[in-house]
């Protein structure tokens, strides 16, 4: 149940300067792109999910404080045997000068971390507005299409039992989708494009000792979440609402997070009286998901009569709006075309050295329009081929010496399909932490909601399939200076999720080492190697997992990372970080080489409070700089058709980032207001096609993105409690 106390004492400061963020090659959260434009998936769930928690320091238990991007197993022990020996922090500054606490950790204390020091309030609210607008808005047909995205978030808690919260989202898109006939050609035909107001989250809870209950949103994972989870918690432990949405600068567009809608409840009940306690959640969810386009297939192949490809069986799209007809429907989702009930439960027993559960759940889909042949695609997050499965799992944890623990799941789903997960973290010396997991996913494995930390977050869902692996991370801090850090990860994959995948054996290793260099300066060095198939070697392969071709599966390729960035607080108040990065990788276009790509960062963050915290920051990226030497017919520059080699300017993305961002806090007694905003300019400096000629696409060389937030919480009336 710590979930809700989390979501109880989250405080506004989680919205701090997030900056935009585009897929790039990084290895761990703290050591990421300063301007926020180099994150990827795995980093960019670990930040989200530490913003969403707001985790109050006070009551975090070891589990929970390493959720926190930068908290390693041996930082959190500190900080609770800290807090049981000195009580409560007054501030997360105390906290952060907790002595052996590792830079890392306290920085990362002082970014998501809350503190709520003072005895409990009789209520708290918290209101936010938010827009955010890109430009290549103003390339649209129609007028909806150039209006900003908008969000409205609302929370309230009062009597420390009630808590209740909306997120409504206000955004261009379509208002119905159906089966139909445009232009002679049976297609799918949207209605609109126009302004729809999506109920992003909303949820009435309450919680007692020994029960909770929520109506409405939430996000619900269990165990090590090979059976289930969606909540991106390495340890989730139940339902927490979820009222929160993502944001993507770099597309300037709101979205909804992973999340179910209906009711959950959660119970936690003594059982004798040596400690030991049965506790469970039982949850039933109902409602219209929004799939983008690309996350269904439709065989179109007999209705136009003709043989086609994997391309050709996604659903074509038109608006019925003769208005709109040279509008884009490469981005839209389509509106109530599936529609999810999905009921689970989980049932455990045990005490605070080891506890056994019993987790299952079934899901049952409807994709409406009734259009022959549509159903979700491979890549989907559902199985392709039934409309009702599930699966059932048994999950166990036992705590190891200095606050380790072991966890290990084990579940079929509806098929028979056995898969098996095992975790471990351990601490033999203070300052060394190992933490080394396995993983086993049958073929038939197409469990939508897996969610195991033993995998890396673009393998989770239906593609942890097919795959037996095993990882290894270790933490150590060397000295108090220095922390090392390893990952060796290897797996073997008999196919993967596209149909003419092949056997193939992947590895994965990364070491970064970070130096501590005084009070104030801090440099960091990454390495990472990754390899999509071992026994294949050569071009023309690609390191994207799944790229394929009419020739057959070209994935199999590798790809090799560093990074190196130096950051200084000499500055009072201000701090200055550089950043350089470098990927070479196979790409299935060049023949004969490899590819590179590059970044460059600078970025300037002072606190001028009372005033505003501001960041400023300059980027340069290349995402190839190798020129094509044997390119395929057709294949040119948006200036002229070339014949020859193609230059690099017009093969990949180079860009120059500059950015702003701004965060004021205002308080007044009890009340607290926050204005965050930020601005990006990009200049596109490459001479690809795509960029200039295809209407779908085309931005110009010149783009910007923008937000605006307006956040105000007010609470007062302490209880006494």
């Amino acid at each position: 149940m710590s979930g809700f106390r989390h979501a109880l004492a989250a405080t506004f400061l989680a919205t701090l300067l997030s900056g935009s963020r585009v897929v790039a090659q990084t290895s761990w959260p703290e050591g990421a792109d300063p301007s926020g434009l180099g994150l990827d998936e795995q980093t960019r769930d670990a930040i989200e999910t530490a913003e969403s928690i707001g985790l109050d320091i006070n009551t975090a238990g070891i589990g929970e404080l390493v959720e926190l991007p930068g908290v390693s197993l041996s930082d959190a022990r500190l900080l609770v045997a800290r807090r049981s020996v000195a009580g409560r922090f007054g501030s997360i500054l105390e906290a952060a000068k907790t002595p052996g606490l590792s830079p890392a950790a306290a920085e990362a204390l002082t970014r998501y971390a809350s503190v709520d020091s003072g005895p409990p309030s009789d209520w708290k609210v918290e209101a936010r507005v938010a827009s955010t607008w890109h430009s290549d808005r103003l390339d649209r047909v129609a007028p909806v299409n150039r209006l900003p995205d908008n969000a409205l978030v609302f929370k309230a808690a009062w009597l420390d039992s009630w808590e209740a919260g909306a997120t409504i989202l206000v955004l261009p898109g379509l208002t119905s989708v159906h089966f139909g006939e445009a232009g002679g050609v049976k297609t799918l035909v949207g209605t609109g494009p126009a302004i729809n107001v999506d109920p992003g989250g909303f949820y009435l809870a309450w919680h007692n000792p020994g029960i909770s209950v929520i109506a409405g949103t939430f996000q619900v994972g269990f165990a090590s979440g090979l059976t289930m989870d969606i909540t991106g918690l390495r340890r989730p432990d139940g339902a927490r609402v979820s009222n929160s949405f993502t944001h993507s600068a770099d597309t300037g567009s709101f979205g909804v997070r992973n999340r179910f809608s209906g009711i959950a409840v959660q119970f936690e009940a003594p059982v004798g009286s040596n400690g030991h306690t049965l506790n469970g959640t039982v949850f039933a969810s109902y409602r219209f998901a929004d799939p983008a386009r690309r996350d269904v297939v439709w065989d179109r192949c007999a209705n136009m009569d003709i043989d086609c490809g994997d391309a050709d069986m996604a659903p074509y799209m038109l608006f019925d709006d003769e208005a709109a007809a040279g509008e884009s429907t490469s981005g839209v989702t389509l509106t109530n075309v599936l529609r999810e009930g999905t009921a689970g439960a989980s049932i455990g027993f045990g005490n605070d050295v080891w506890r056994v559960q019993a987790i299952g759940w079934a899901t049952g889909l409807r994709y409406r329009p009734d259009a022959p042949g549509i159903g979700p695609s491979t890549s989907s997050r559902m199985p392709e081929d039934r409309k009702i499965f599930g699966a059932a799992g048994v999950a166990g944890s036992a705590v190891l010496p200095n606050d380790g623990i072991f966890m290990a799941e084990l579940a079929v789903n509806d098929v028979g399909a056995v898969a098996a997960v095992a975790e471990a973290s351990y601490s033999p010396l203070p300052g060394l932490d190992i933490e080394p997991s396995f993983r086993w996913y049958p073929a038939t494995w197409d469990n939508p909601w897996t969610g195991s930390t033993a995998d890396a977050s673009r393998y989770r869902g239906n593609r942890a399939r097919d795959e037996i692996g095993g990882r290894f991370d270790l933490t150590w801090r060397s000295s108090g200076f220095t922390r090392n850090r390893l990952r060796l990860d290897a797996a073997w994959h008999e196919k993967d999720d596209t149909p003419d995948s092949t056997p193939h054996f992947d590895v994965e290793t990364t070491t970064g080492m970070e130096i501590f260099a005084s009070s104030h300066e801090t440099l960091r060095f990454e390495f990472r190697y990754q390899d999509r198939d071992v026994t294949r070697s050569g071009r023309a392969l690609s390191f994207e997992p799944h790229h394929s071709a009419s020739t057959g599966n070209i994935s199999g390729g590798c790809r090799m990372d560093w990074a190196f960035s130096a950051k200084t607080k000499r500055i009072p108040r201000t701090a200055v970080t550089a950043r350089i990065s470098q990927g070479i990788r196979d790409s299935a276009t060049l023949l004969d080489r490899f590819d590179i790509d590059m970044t460059a960062t600078l970025r300037v963050d002072t606190d001028l409070w009372p005033g505003p915290k501001l960041s400023g920051w300059f980027r340069w990226s290349d995402e190839s700089m190798v020129a094509d030497t044997s390119p395929s017919p057709g294949q040119g520059c948006a200036s002229t058709r070339i014949d020859g080699p193609i230059p690099a300017a017009c093969r990949g993305d180079t860009r120059l980032d500059a950015g702003i961002a701004l965060l004021q806090r205002l308080a007044a007694g009890k009340t607290l207001i926050l204005i965050d905003a930020s601005f990006r300019y990009t200049r596109h400096v490459d001479d690809r096609p795509s960029r200039i000629q295809d209407v779908d696409t085309a931005t110009g060389p010149n783009e910007f993105a923008a937000t605006l937030s307006f956040s105000i919480g007010a609470g007062g009336g302490a209880n006494g409690r």
